[in-house]
């Protein structure tokens, strides 16, 4: 166990002990939570839309209850949502979308096909660069 991990999350939240953190896939942070009996579940990079509610869906599960039914019905949404989008951004001519550059952390930066951005960039009518 990493003292100072251990120091730090207690004073973070001295009286507060989480039931469920979510986080990145940090292997060494996953394993000083679980040394900490914290249990943790990690996302993933989304590389579609779909992943994003994929990644809901293992969410909802880790929090449990009614969790998963409510995702399930939100993805219905999403998806409903997405359609009525497409409906008329998939209707526009290659011509008149719009290059889009999506900055990430800095100007220089970009998330490119390894991300969920280049869906969200389509779908709304644009065309990533």
């Amino acid at each position: 166990m990493n003292v100072l991990f251990e120091l730090l999350f207690n004073a973070w939240c001295p009286s507060y002990r989480p039931d469920l953190v979510l986080t990145f896939s940090r292997p060494n942070e996953l394993k000083q939570l679980s040394a900490l009996n914290i249990p943790a579940v990690y996302g993933v990079t989304s590389q579609s839309l779909d992943d994003v509610k994929d990644q809901l869906r293992v969410y909802a599960e880790a929090v449990g209850g009614s969790a998963p039914e409510r995702a399930e019905k939100y993805a219905a949404y999403f998806d409903e949502k997405l359609k009525m989008v497409t409906d008329v951004t998939s209707k526009m001519a290659d011509a008149e979308k719009p290059s889009v550059y999506y900055a990430g952390i800095d100007i220089l930066t970009t998330y490119g096909k390894y991300s969920d951005l280049s869906d969200v960039i389509d779908a709304a009518g644009g065309r990533s660069v």
